[in-house]
C-alpha cells in the first residue's frame, strides 16, 4: 500500500509539473499578444501615454502575471503586488530595448513628460539620433524599471516558501529581463542599435540558477 501511495504521489507531482510547464508556455504567448496589442494601439501613442502610463501597463502588461497567480497558486496581496510590479518592470524593459523598432514605425512609447524633462525632441527620437540627453533619459527609465524589479523582489520575499517555489517560472523571467536591463544600462549601449538579447546558453544558465535556488528554499 505504501509503495502504491508513493507511486501515486510521484505521478501527481509529474502531472502538476507538466501542467505548470504548459501553462507557462500558454501565458507567455498571451503576454506577447498583449504586448502587440498595447504597442499597436493608437490610444497609448504619445502624448496620451504620459497620462495613461500608470494605468495601461498594469491593465495590459501585468494582467498575465495576475492570471498566473491563480494557476500557480499564490493569490495573497503580496503575490498580487509581485505580479503587478513585475509586469511594470517587464513593460519598461521591453520599451527600452525596442526603441529602434518603434521609431522605425513612427512610434514613441516613453512618457512625453520624460522626453521634455531631458530635452529629447520627438523628431530626434524618430530620426534615431543618439545624444547624451537620450542616454540620460534611458538611464532614468532603466532606474524606474529597476525599482519595479526591486519592489517585486521585496514582495516575493514576503511570501511563504511554498508560494515562492510556485513562482519559479516568473522568477526565471525576472532574472532574464534583469540581465537584459543590465545591458541596456551600459555606457556603450547603442540606443538605436540591434535589439539586446541574451544567448541561449546565458538564458539556460540563468534559468538553471534560479531553479536550483528554488529547490534550496
Amino acid at each position: 500500500m505504501a509503495q502504491a501511495t508513493t507511486h501515486l504521489e510521484a505521478k501527481l507531482d509529474t502531472d502538476k509539473s507538466v501542467r505548470i510547464a504548459v501553462a507557462a508556455w500558454v501565458l507567455t504567448a498571451i503576454y506577447y499578444f498583449y504586448q502587440y496589442a498595447l504597442r499597436s494601439a493608437p490610444a497609448v501613442m504619445m502624448p496620451e501615454l504620459s497620462n495613461a502610463f500608470g494605468i495601461t501597463p498594469i491593465a495590459v502588461a501585468s494582467i498575465v502575471g495576475l492570471i498566473c497567480l491563480h494557476i500557480f497558486g499564490p493569490t495573497s496581496a503580496h503575490a498580487q503586488d509581485y505580479a503587478v510590479d513585475l509586469g511594470m518592470a517587464f513593460q519598461l524593459t521591453n520599451i527600452l530595448r525596442d526603441l529602434a523598432t518603434d521609431a522605425e514605425q513612427g512610434r514613441i512609447y516613453l512618457p512625453q513628460e520624460d522626453l521634455s524633462r531631458f530635452g529629447c525632441s520627438e523628431a530626434d527620437f524618430l530620426e534615431q539620433k543618439e545624444s547624451p540627453r537620450l542616454h540620460e533619459l534611458i538611464r532614468f527609465e532603466a532606474q524606474r524599471a529597476r525599482t519595479y524589479y526591486q519592489k517585486a523582489h521585496a514582495a516575493l520575499a514576503a511570501l511563504p516558501k511554498k508560494d515562492r517555489r510556485a513562482l519559479t517560472v516568473a522568477e526565471i523571467m525576472r532574472a532574464v529581463y534583469s540581465r537584459i536591463l543590465d545591458r541596456l544600462e551600459r555606457p556603450d549601449h547603442a540606443a538605436f542599435g540591434p535589439r539586446v538579447r541574451l544567448s541561449t546558453s546565458h538564458r539556460l544558465a540563468t534559468a538553471a540558477g534560479v531553479w536550483l535556488r528554488s529547490k534550496l528554499l
